[in-house]
């Protein structure tokens, strides 16, 4: 899986720039030594350090097998799905509620990215959609954005 090694490298590259950024909003000492800004640097270094060998260490490996590190047509075609409904998921979730956009994400997920007969994903979204409003609205007591539902339903 040379491929998805090397999308993950990428991915975790750029979310320890990410994290670098960040933490140069914080502040760097505190009265007792270094401040909030410390740790987070040091895990993003390491992110960015992690990255970069396991990156290196595709590239070498897909080389070695002749291998093309490029996806394929269907590939990509997934990965267009995923990150469009990504952006989607966050553009929505203010406009229909938590519950709603949750589950119709999971939805797009599933159907296009999963080989099983629509209503296993309808029922697996459901559950996860129950189960994730359940442990972030009620066990961890985090407002999450209310939705049609919630208004129809009176939660």
């Amino acid at each position: 899986m040379k491929r998805a090694d090397l999308i993950i490298s990428v991915v975790f590259f750029l979310l320890g720039i990410w994290v670098l950024w960040q933490a140069t909003m914080l502040p760097t000492f505190s009265v007792f030594g270094p401040g909030p800004e410390f740790m987070p640097n040091v895990l993003a270094v390491v992110l960015l350090i992690s990255s970069t060998i396991l990156f290196v260490t595709s590239v070498r490996k897909a080389r070695e097998a002749g291998e093309s590190l490029m996806p394929d047509r269907a590939g990509i075609y997934r990965i267009a799905i995923i990150i469009s409904a990504i952006f989607l998921y966050v553009f929505l979730m203010e406009k229909l509620g938590y519950r709603e956009t949750t589950f119709l994400y999971c939805l797009v997920m599933f159907l296009s990215q999963w080989k099983q007969r629509w209503y296993y994903s309808l029922a697996l979204s459901l559950a996860l959609t129950i189960s994730f409003s359940w442990a972030f609205g009620e066990l961890l007591a985090v407002p999450i954005p209310e939705g049609v539902l919630d208004s129809i339903l009176g939660a």
